[in-house]
């Protein structure tokens, strides 16, 4: 009902009125004891407290002094409710004041409302007063709470219709530091945010205790005695300070001072991040001596390598998000490059020193604790000071070089600026010591920089996932190291320095004295140029050349004494070698294309007719047969990892297209010969390509044959399943076991053949091992080779058919003989027979020993060969095995005819290997031969 009646204009003014005259008439009516005005004003008071309770009457509140039927002679509503609240609290009067901040704090929902009482009263002040003043005592409790809502409201930290009001919440943290705006914001229970007030702090964001308390109380006195304009906040927080804090250093809102002792320095990350950002502004406006906070730039950046240790997130965003010119992050640099002598008495600034020194220290906290790379990018151009400073600290601590490292690993952008300037170059000599000193103290001072600027290196060459970075590190070495060397620094840098000063001379490195100090004058010269330019300016090595160098290896100097020599570094070596092996064979090739119907190309003929590039390619095929036969962790990883197999069979394959089926085609082969077990090779088209050199009767069928066998082996050692083709079919097909079989029988053309006696037993090894394919149980014969020209692809015309005489197959007789247990015989290289052996010429002759000739000495006479004798095969301990055997398998069973004919088992002799097994022939006439040793 009474509410009902307010809500019309007049009965709201008649409401003020009686409110407005109990006021002036009487000094305190609350208690029903009192006279009649005052029990009449109380009740008036608390009928505007139900009117300001809800949404209606507070907008008519907030506008009922500028209602036309409004009395001059009578108050405002808020002039009114604002005298309460300068009532002293007593008993008497704390019921009415309490009365008095809750309409306020009603009305201040209403954003008009809370408009007018900022800028027309003192209650704000008021209300903090009583917060700061009656906060410890539990009797005045609800006048608190009341006081401390009236505060939040006017401060836009409650009510929905009330507006935030910055100016008054910078204000009201400038005198009260707990109360952030984020923690008035937050809720919190109202005993929490008055108890903080009364609570002694020393944290990074806050020290409070008393003697603030008492500032504060002091200061809102004379606020209120004085009458200061209302409107005055943004003058409060921004002349406001506390005199108990002169002398505590504070960037960003932090005490830098707690925030170094710690324990705690956990920060919010919105406070980290702001705190990164005024930090680094800081160090950056007072990083000359003469500015006024100088002294409390050490300890700022202190604080900024412990920010970025427990902070590192929050100072990464603030030092992406910030942009200026120059960046934030070179203010750290200003620092380190302090510190240098004085110019007047040579001495050092040690406050300089101290702050080069933390300046220093940041660096290499950002780059451990940062995983944004992109952060130390600004610090590039500081790589320079950075071995400015290790020269003046040498001797004494290498931190400069370790903070250049710890860079580098975490910075690609760092480290490719030490590549592309001329970083790099002072970095080099620094490792290598090229720079001359005077005294021996400046020497042994310079020689403890070494291993700190190898480590340098290695965070270059392996501290970033860039692999650009890699690349470009080891193209700078090159320019002025050898690759020995290089990889020494590659592997481990710590050996780098003896390497170093260690001489050498071998295929792969040339190193000397003499050497060295060319290398450190070179050096020191490009220190001296401005600009150095490459590759103009790289260091020069070909006054050490002996013969033919290949990229890093001194080929001649390697085929001198191949076995006396180690390669440090093999696949290297072989994987330059084989690049220039295949240039220059591509080369090579057309070249040595020729007519079919003319003998295949030799060397020598190749050098007669002008090509110069046949003799390279022999030596570098030389030298890759022996690295891949001696090393073999280095052929097995090519065969897993390169295609080099691959590309052989196609080169093997050119050849045979553009004719070039001499010398080209026998450097291919022999590198075939080293990886004839690898499966490329066990195929029908890499079988026709290994047998068609024999077809255009290549001029070292042993090679050929050695190789094909060593196919056949690999594929018939394989199960059935496993297979990809029928070997003998695909002889058959290609129409090439005639040829073999012309080894076999000594048909074939062996006058140019060296060893023919190996030949033959390679090819009959091979006729063996394809003899249990065969489902006939005749002996393989030779096929007849067609007449047609089709029969014989790529061959000019058709070779004559040979006479093939073939020995019927006996039936084997099961009989006894002793066995003698013979060893298989093994070589590494071609063995002279012994002079008395039982299948030798000299059997039961006694020659003189004839002395040992050079290969250009010997003249094999091929003439004196009988190729229509097979030499007979030693018997062995091998268990006995019949005829009709039809099992895969690399050897065959020799036996033994009577003169009935009948057919006794001989003893089998497996040849494994045979360019490993010695054969020689008896001559005819009786007249045995001299026996020569050849030394090839």
């Amino acid at each position: 009902m009474l509410v009902s009646y307010t809500s019309s204009a007049q009965g709201l003014h008649t409401i003020i009125e009686i409110t407005d005259l109990c006021r002036q008439s009487q000094t305190g009516w609350v208690s029903e004891g009192d006279s009649t005005f005052d029990y009449i004003g109380g009740l008036s008071v608390r009928v505007l407290l139900a009117v300001a309770n809800t949404d209606v009457g507070r907008d008519e509140l907030a506008f009922e002094h500028q209602h036309p039927m409004k009395k001059p002679s009578i108050r405002p509503v808020l002039a009114i409710v604002s005298d309460l609240i300068h009532q002293n609290v007593n008993d008497v009067n704390i019921n009415m004041i309490i009365l008095a901040l809750d309409i306020l704090s009603l009305m201040g929902r209403q954003e008009a409302a809370q408009s007018t009482i900022l800028t027309s009263t003192m209650a704000f002040w008021h209300a903090l007063q009583l917060v700061i003043v009656h906060g410890t005592h539990p009797s005045k409790n609800q006048l608190v709470c009341a006081a401390l809502r009236c505060v939040r409201v006017l401060a836009g930290f409650e009510g929905m219709d009330a507006a935030p009001r910055p100016d008054v919440q910078n204000a009201l943290t400038a005198l009260v530091p707990m109360w952030t705006p984020t923690f008035m914001a937050a809720k919190s229970p109202v005993d929490e945010i008055v108890s903080i007030v009364f609570q002694d702090l020393y944290v990074p964001q806050f020290i409070w205790f008393d003697d603030m308390r008492c500032e504060v109380q002091a200061y809102l006195d004379t606020l209120l005695e004085f009458q200061v304009p209302p409107q005055s906040f943004y003058d409060v927080a921004r002349q406001f300070s506390f005199d108990a804090l002169n002398g505590e250093p504070m960037v960003g809102g932090i005490f830098l001072r707690v925030y170094k002792q710690g324990p705690d320095r956990a920060l919010p990350p919105a406070v980290a991040a702001d705190f990164c950002e005024q930090l680094l502004v800081f160090l950056y406006d007072h990083a000359i001596p003469g500015r006024p906070r100088y002294d409390e730039t050490l300890l700022a950046l202190e604080c900024f390598a412990l920010l970025t240790e427990t902070s590192a997130p929050d100072v990464e965003r603030s030092c992406l998000s910030s942009f200026s010119e120059p960046p934030l992050l070179h203010a750290l640099g200003l620092f380190m490059t302090m510190g240098v002598p004085k110019s007047n008495n040579g001495g050092f600034d040690v406050d300089a020193v101290q702050r080069r020194d933390a300046a220093t220290t940041c660096m290499r906290a950002l780059a451990r604790h940062c995983d944004d790379a992109t952060v130390l990018a600004p610090l590039s151009p500081f790589c320079q000071d950075m071995l400015a400073m290790a020269e003046l600290q040498a001797g004494e601590t290498d931190t400069p070089l370790a903070c250049l490292q710890e860079l580098c690993e975490a910075s690609p952008d760092i480290a490719k600026h030490v590549l592309t300037s001329t970083v790099w170059i002072t970095l080099f000599a620094m490792m290598i010591q090229a720079k001359h000193y005077v005294t021996e103290d400046q020497h042994m001072a310079a020689d403890t920089l070494r291993r700190p600027a190898a480590a340098v290196w290695d965070a270059l060459l392996h501290g970033s996932d860039d692999d650009d970075v890699q690349q470009l590190a080891l193209e700078r070495l090159k320019l002025l190291l050898p690759y020995a060397l290089i990889q020494t620094l590659v592997d481990d840098p710590d050996e780098f320095d003896d390497e170093f000063e260690e001489s050498a001379f071998d295929a792969e490195l040339i190193w000397n004295d003499h050497t060295r100090g060319d290398l450190r004058s070179h050096v020191e010269y490009l220190l001296s140029q401005p600009n150095p330019s490459f590759p103009d300016d790289q260091m020069d090595y070909t006054h050490l050349d002996h013969g033919v160098v290949v990229g890093d290896f001194y080929l001649d100097l390697f085929l001198q004494n191949p076995e006396a020599t180690s390669l440090r570094h093999p696949f290297h070596i072989a994987s330059q070698l084989v690049a220039v092996w295949q240039q220059e064979l591509a080369n090579l090739i057309p070249l040595a294309s020729q007519s079919m119907m003319s003998p295949p190309f030799s060397l020598p003929e190749l050098v007669e007719r002008g090509v110069d590039s046949a003799g390279l390619v022999n030596k570098l095929t030389n030298a890759l047969v022996f690295i891949y036969r001696e090393y073999v962790d280095v052929k097995a990883t090519v065969e897993d990892d390169t295609t080099l197999c691959t590309d052989l069979m196609h080169v093997l394959e050119q050849c045979q297209t553009e004719r070039a089926i001499g010398f080209p085609q026998t450097c291919v082969l022999r590198l075939m010969q080293v990886f004839a077990t690898n499966h490329i090779f066990d195929t029908a088209e890499g079988l026709q390509a290994l047998l068609m050199p024999l077809v255009r009767k290549h001029q070292d069928p042993i090679l050929v044959l050695d190789i094909v066998r060593t196919i056949l082996e690999t594929h018939l050692g394989k199960p059935k399943p496993q297979q990809a083709f029928d070997a003998l079919h695909v002889v058959r097909e290609l129409g090439m076991l005639a040829v073999v079989m012309g080894y076999v029988d000594g048909s074939a053309d062996m006058s140019n053949v060296r060893r023919p006696v190996e030949c033959q037993a390679l090819a009959i090894s091979i006729s063996r091992m394809l003899q249990p394919l065969d489902l006939d149980p005749s002996p393989i014969q030779a096929t007849p080779i067609a007449t047609t020209r089709a029969s014989l692809p790529n061959m000019p015309t058709a070779p004559p058919r040979p006479s093939v005489d073939v020995m019927p197959r006996p039936t084997a007789t099961p009989s006894f003989v002793k066995q003698l247990s013979i060893p298989t015989v093994r070589s590494i290289g071609r063995r002279s027979m012994p002079a008395n052996y039982p299948y030798s010429r000299n059997h039961g002759m006694q020659s003189k020993p004839q002395p040992r000739k050079l290969v250009s000495e010997v003249s094999i006479d091929s003439a004196s060969v009988d190729h229509s004798f097979i030499a007979p095969l030693v018997p062995t301990t091998a268990p006995e095995s019949h005829s009709d055997a039809s099992d895969p398998r690399t050897s065959a069973a020799f036996h033994r005819v009577d003169e009935e004919g009948s057919e006794q088992d001989a003893s089998e002799y497996e040849v494994d290997i045979p360019s490993e097994v010695e054969f020689d022939l008896h001559n005819d006439q009786g007249t045995p031969p001299p026996a020569e040793e050849y030394d090839l």
